[in-house]
């Protein structure tokens, strides 16, 4: 059986910040691969990059690229709260019994 797909960086995905991540628009990007018919997304290698950037020159061959984490999408309510987002909201009051 035949099947097809993309090669797609996670940084090449649209971001806030200039970078892509594992955030809405990874998501979408994969409902957008299905509608079209494919069945793969190659990446390249998601290690932290070290000297040039380069996704094949990594530091370590199990840690992951910082900045991959979308720290924005833990904004979903108090128990879902990242230090990102608690920092992003510091003002934000919970209860007595949240905080234990």
């Amino acid at each position: 059986m035949r099947a097809a797909g993309i090669l797609l960086p996670v940084f090449s995905l649209p971001g806030e910040y200039g970078i892509g991540c594992f955030s809405k628009e990874a998501y979408d990007f994969i409902d957008f691969l299905k509608k079209a018919g494919q069945t793969y997304w190659q990446i390249l290698p998601l290690g932290p990059t070290s000297y040039g950037d380069s996704p094949y020159q990594s530091f370590s061959t199990f840690a992951g690229n910082p900045y991959f984490i979308d720290f924005q999408g833990g904004r979903k309510g108090p128990y879902y709260y990242d230090l990102a987002s608690f920092l992003w909201q510091a003002s934000a009051k919970y209860s007595h019994k949240l905080r234990r």
